[in-house]
Formats: C-alpha cells, sequence, structure tokens
C-alpha cells in the first residue's frame, strides 16, 4: 500500500510549477494567517489540539507551510511520504485529535485558494487532496512503531547504558560508560557512531512518539556534546595530511551531532578538518570553501525543510569555488535514493564511515 500511495504524491508533486512555489513562497505570511484565524472560529478547536496551548497551534501551522514549500521544490516523495506519518505520530502522541487533521487541511485549501493565482493552487491544493484521500489510510500506517535502531551485539550493552544515562540525566554516568569503552583514538569511531548516534536517534524518537520533553532532548545532545569534548584530544594527535575538508549543518539546521560524528572521525583519518556546527549560514560557508580552499564540503541535514537551502547552497558553491567537491548526507535524504543528485551535490554517504570511505 505504501508504495501506491508514494507513487500516487509522486506524480501529484511533478504537476506542481515552480512558479506555484514561488507564489506560495510570496504570500506564505497571509496563508498562514488565515488558517489561523479560520481554524481559531471552529467551536471545537480547543478539542481538536487536546492540551496543547494555541501557540503550539501556531507553531505548527508555520513549521506545516515552511516544510510543504520545501517538499513541493525538492519533490521528494518518498521522504515526504514518511514525514508525513511522523506529523501524525507525533501529533497525535502529544494530545492533537485525530480528527484536527480533517478539520484543518481543508482550510489550508481555501486560504491556498483566495491568496494565490487559480491555476497554482490547483496544483498545490492537489497535495491536500492526497492528505484527505489517504487520511485513515495515514492513521492506520502512523500506528507502526519505528524499527528497532540496529546495533552491533557487543556494543548493545553499551548503547543501552548510554541512552539510560542520558535520559535520566546522569553526566557522570555517561562519560564513565565513554571511558570504559574508549581506551584509545581507535575506539571512538565505533563508539560514536553504535553508541552515540543510535542512542541521539533514540532520543528524537522518543520525542517524536511523546515519551520524553523536548527540554530532556536538549538534555541528552548537552551531555552528548561534552562526552565527545572529553575524548577529543585522542583525536587532535592524529596526524593530519594536506588536504582540507569543511564539514557543517546545513543553513538552518540546529542538529549538530551529526556532522560534529563526521568531523571527528575525519580528523581521526587524517583530514585537515573545518567544523562549523549548526545554522552556518549560505554566504559564509561560501566564504569559508573560499578561504580554506576546502577541497570537499561536507553538508548534513536532518529536517527535509532545510533542503532548499542546502540546493542554494551547492549552487553557489559550484559558481564561487567549483574546486570545492560538495559532499551531503543526514535523516533528510531518507527514502530518497536519488536526492543528493537532484540537489546538485558530487556524492552521498549515508554515515561518517561510509563518507570516509568515499572520500579515501
Amino acid at each position: 500500500m505504501k508504495d501506491e500511495l508514494i507513487f500516487d504524491l509522486k506524480q501529484r508533486l511533478n504537476r506542481i510549477s515552480p512558479e506555484a512555489v514561488s507564489e506560495m513562497e510570496k504570500h506564505a505570511s497571509k496563508i498562514i494567517e488565515h488558517v489561523n484565524l479560520a481554524f481559531c472560529q471552529r467551536k471545537d478547536w480547543q478539542t481538536l489540539i487536546g492540551p496543547n496551548p494555541v501557540e503550539v497551534l501556531y507553531s505548527n501551522h508555520e513549521n506545516h507551510a515552511g516544510y510543504i514549500r520545501s517538499q513541493l521544490l525538492i519533490k521528494g516523495a518518498g521522504r515526504f511520504f514518511e514525514t508525513i506519518l511522523w506529523v501524525y505520530r507525533s501529533y497525535m502522541n502529544r494530545g492533537f485529535m485525530p480528527d484536527y487533521f480533517l478539520a484543518v487541511f481543508p482550510l489550508w485549501q481555501q486560504a491556498i485558494s483566495e491568496h494565490i493565482s487559480e491555476t497554482h493552487a490547483s496544483q498545490v491544493n492537489a497535495i491536500y487532496d492526497f492528505f484527505l484521500l489517504y487520511h485513515q489510510d495515514f492513521l492506520k500506517l502512523a500506528k507502526v512503531l519505528s524499527q528497532d535502531i540496529e546495533v552491533e551485539p557487543g556494543l548493545k550493552i553499551f548503547y543501552e547504558k548510554y541512552l539510560n544515562a542520558m535520559l535520566a540525566p546522569d553526566m557522570m554516568m555517561a562519560m564513565q560508560i565513554s571511558r570504559e569503552f574508549i581506551k584509545s583514538a581507535n575506539d571512538i569511531t565505533l563508539f560514536w557512531e553504535q553508541v552515540i548516534q543510535p542512542a541521539m536517534y533514540d532520543v528524537g524518537r522518543l520525542w517524536s512518539e511523546g515519551e520524553i520533553t523536548v527540554g530532556q532532548e536538549h538534555i541528552a545532545t548537552s551531555i552528548t556534546q561534552r562526552v565527545m569534548a572529553l575524548h577529543y584530544p585522542l583525536i587532535l594527535e592524529q596526524i593530519k595530511h594536506d588536504k582540507t575538508i569543511l564539514v557543517a549543518s546545513s543553513p538552518g539546521e540546529l542538529h549538530e551531532i551529526g556532522p560534529r560524528i563526521l568531523a571527528d572521525i575525519l580528523e581521526l583519518h587524517g583530514w585537515n578538518t573545518v567544523y562549523t556546527g549548526a545554522d552556518t549560514p549560505r554566504e559564509s560557508l561560501v566564504d569559508l570553501a573560499l578561504t580554506t580552499k576546502a577541497d570537499y564540503l561536507c553538508v548534513s541535514t536532518t529536517l527535509p525543510f532545510n533542503l532548499p537551502g542546502v540546493k542554494k547552497l551547492i549552487e553557489e558553491v559550484k559558481i564561487k569555488v567549483p574546486q570545492t567537491k560538495i559532499l551531503v548526507g543526514g535523516q533528510a535524504y531518507q527514502g530518497e535514493e536519488n536526492l543528493w543528485q537532484e540537489m546538485g551535490a558530487d556524492g552521498f554517504a549515508p554515515s561518517a564511515s561510509g563518507a570516509v570511505a568515499m572520500l579515501q
């Protein structure tokens, strides 16, 4: 069933013109305001959003508008479909009623029809027709729990202990677990990829399922950053060659553990690595690629609605710094085998070790 739905979604996305996306972006604030006002005029609006304050509703609508525009531009149907299920699951786990979606989708259609041209509105509203048509299917599929994260059998005990330490939260315990495993620089790659990364994925899953708060998620990130900093002196001791690689989260992207893992593992393999962290503006990344004479730029993206910014970045780097090759990765590319090519990148790696192998 999923394959059939994704195929239908892909067909609808392909019929949306760049002009329609541009008009959506131009009138985004008016469309969002229209939906907010119309929704809150319903007598049952508070019931539909459950215990959530109205500010959460407004924030969700703003995020929805940005995400929809990005997907109309990128047209990654597989990833788009998985995100729909994630939205259904996370909203309902936080108290939104299933009928919220049936109530709000027609309001988006009304707002779009009022604020952009008829031809373009019909193209975009076909996506909301898709949402409404398959609403019951989304409800069923959203109830399917995420698959367990795969961890090497010998490392599962460390992964479980580390996850529990982050959720406790217990900073000292997390550091002790890392010390038990990491005895030399050779142990870092395995711990980063088989303990820290899957544990952080699990934290994100628990947040989406309403099991932990955003505060707990932030604490887990803070603990991991300190654990990684604890062992960084071992990475600094490694001999570096003359190749320079620039590693960054994409513009607008606040998730930085993934690219930091990549930067550390690249350094372990001798790369002269420049790591910029989260949400580095496009102009700054282009300038850094130029000033550092970077051989490669690696860009990590977790949230799909940041992909249009990555595409603009790639286009600008290829014009201004053509000698710098661009490698992309991150969860935003899951489910879209050839998306990296459509973005204009020179390569894609699903993991830090995969990136090292590709670069070598």
